[in-house]
């Protein structure tokens, strides 16, 4: 199950609190735009939506190592 959150679908960003699909992205060379604080303190990282799509399809086939 994907923790991806999408809060304006206009905006190039993605939010994700899944701390093993972070480290799976920046183990892919993808960086975090940002560190936000979110519902109750939990380390919310900001993503490029554009940037992470391919990582994305491969997270959701379990591909992604």
């Amino acid at each position: 199950m994907s923790e991806m959150i999408v809060i304006d679908n206009r905006s190039d960003e993605i939010k994700l609190v899944n701390q093993r699909q972070v480290f799976l992205y920046v183990k892919n060379g993808l960086q975090p735009l940002r560190l936000e604080n979110g519902y109750e303190d939990k380390l919310v990282y900001v993503f490029s939506r554009s940037e992470s799509e391919g990582l994305f399809e491969k997270w959701r086939k379990h591909e992604l190592t």
